[in-house]
């Protein structure tokens, strides 16, 4: 991990996290609403979590 990576804290990751995943449109119809579905949500949460070496627990 670069030294810029490991001296961002929490928040700070979580920001750049929700840079990349950008603004997601939304793709799916159903029920008189659109959405975006959870696959594409991961995809994008995933992909900057990873970068960032951010982990989820869920119990």
């Amino acid at each position: 991990m670069s030294k810029e990576k490991e001296n961002l804290n929490i928040h700070q990751k979580l920001l750049k996290i929700a840079d990349m995943a950008g603004v997601l449109q939304k793709n799916k119809a159903g029920f008189n609403y659109k959405y975006v579905t959870e696959e594409e949500i991961q995809a994008k949460i995933t992909a900057g979590m990873q970068k960032y070496g951010v982990r989820l627990r869920c119990r």
